[in-house]
């Protein structure tokens, strides 16, 4: 399902392969500086194919949902008008994943939404061809099919990486991790950072729906401290992407309420990303 797309942070493939043992068939990914089978690499991975394809498949389904997201990017590359039609498209193909029968129908799929994806001992990088994904939500929503999606101008390619943290243990006496994401940490969103990117909401809310208010006045209104009022107010104007990435969970696994609401935030929405994973 992810031949040819997924490698290892050495920036090595990894292969599809197979053991059988008492009849039974597994599946693995395999960095290729592993095979021939005699050759030994204590840094070489060796992944369970069936565990890495449905962490995957639930994260290209979740990409498919993030209706902000891709409203951006489809406003900002195609037009604000082809928004819904290509928000209907994701949710053609996100009902088209969920009820693949086979392998081969999958992949023609996650082939298409992620260009490379890239295994480490801490997370996986998904890196996405922007202007094919978008040109794929459009084109769905009209019946065009997915594997006739024309290729892309490498000069226009725009690249966005998604990171997502996950875990891996060791099994057995082998220097190799298995992809394990039962033991994964769950990535819903924190409370802590939504209340403070609701706070802030909320006293900018007050502060231009009511003129002449002071910030004095909205401390008394919620009962706390005007310094509060001045800490959290510009994170009413975090970047769509970094407000959407912690009301979903995807945030940088560092980030606290503590330090955002301690950060010195800058205006500029680039250097806010900078800045969150700096």
């Amino acid at each position: 399902m992810l031949s040819g797309i997924v490698f290892d942070e050495t920036g090595d493939r990894l292969r599809p392969t197979h053991a059988t043992n008492r009849g039974k068939r597994y599946r693995y990914y395999i960095s290729s500086r592993l095979l021939p089978k005699d050759r030994r690499d204590e840094g070489g991975w060796r992944v369970s194919a069936s565990e890495l394809e449905n962490v995957v498949r639930s994260f290209a389904r979740r990409l498919l949902s993030d209706q902000i997201k891709l409203s951006e990017w489809i406003a900002a590359d195609i037009a604000p008008d082809m928004v819904l039609s290509g928000l209907s498209g994701a949710s053609q193909i996100a009902d088209r994943l969920a009820s693949c029968q086979t392998n081969v129908q999958a992949k023609a799929i996650l082939q298409m939404l992620f260009k490379r994806i890239t295994l480490s001992a801490t997370e996986i990088c998904f890196d996405i061809d922007r202007a094919a994904l978008i040109r794929m939500l459009i084109d769905v929503s009209v019946q065009t099919e997915l594997v006739e999606a024309s290729a892309t101008d490498p000069s226009t390619v725009t690249i966005e990486t998604i990171v997502v943290p996950i875990v891996f243990k060791r099994r057995g006496i082998e220097a190799r991790l298995i992809l394990d994401p039962e033991n994964a940490p769950a990535r819903q969103p924190a409370a802590p950072l939504v209340a403070l990117i609701a706070k802030a909401q909320l006293y900018l809310a007050m502060l231009t729906e009511r003129a002449g208010i002071t910030l004095v006045e909205i401390a008394d209104h919620f009962d706390v401290h005007p310094a509060e009022i001045s800490r959290l107010l510009p994170l009413a104007f975090l970047s769509p992407q970094l407000t959407n990435e912690i009301l979903t969970g995807l945030q940088p696994v560092e980030l606290s309420a503590r330090i955002l609401a301690r950060l010195d935030l800058s205006m500029d929405w680039s250097a806010q990303a900078a800045q969150l994973r700096s």
